[in-house]
């Protein structure tokens, strides 16, 4: 069988990886597109900006520039454990941006998967 997850996965990454893997275990072939925003992946923002959470409705208040750097580095961390953890267990792992057609990323995706198979 096989499992595509298309998300942001921005949520608790221990859960996320734990779900994942044991689809794998039980023999399934997995497949995640972590699907981001380039405003997710830049945070390009200026000047004090109110930021909410599209499904919990919460907000922050915050100045970008302050909170850029460290951001970015939590943004790289996630991505980077979702890339060792899920390809550590044989899981494909992409990022794709939003900013681009999906469906080259996709077509090219899929592709090189069949040229390693």
């Amino acid at each position: 069988s096989l499992a595509v997850v298309i998300s942001d996965l921005l949520d608790d990454p221990d859960s996320v990886v734990r779900g994942l893997k044991h689809l794998r275990f039980r023999g399934t072939d997995v497949i995640v597109f972590q699907l981001l925003d380039p405003h997710e992946i830049q945070f390009p923002f200026r000047g004090a900006s109110r930021f909410t959470d599209v499904e919990s409705d919460d907000a922050v208040t915050a100045d970008p520039a302050r909170v850029r750097a460290g951001y970015l580095e939590q943004m790289a961390a996630l991505r980077g454990r979702y890339e060792r953890e899920l390809k550590g267990a044989g899981i494909d792992f992409l990022t794709l941006d939003t900013s681009k057609p999906l469906d080259f990323a996709l077509l090219a995706y899929l592709d090189a998967r069949s040229r390693r198979k």
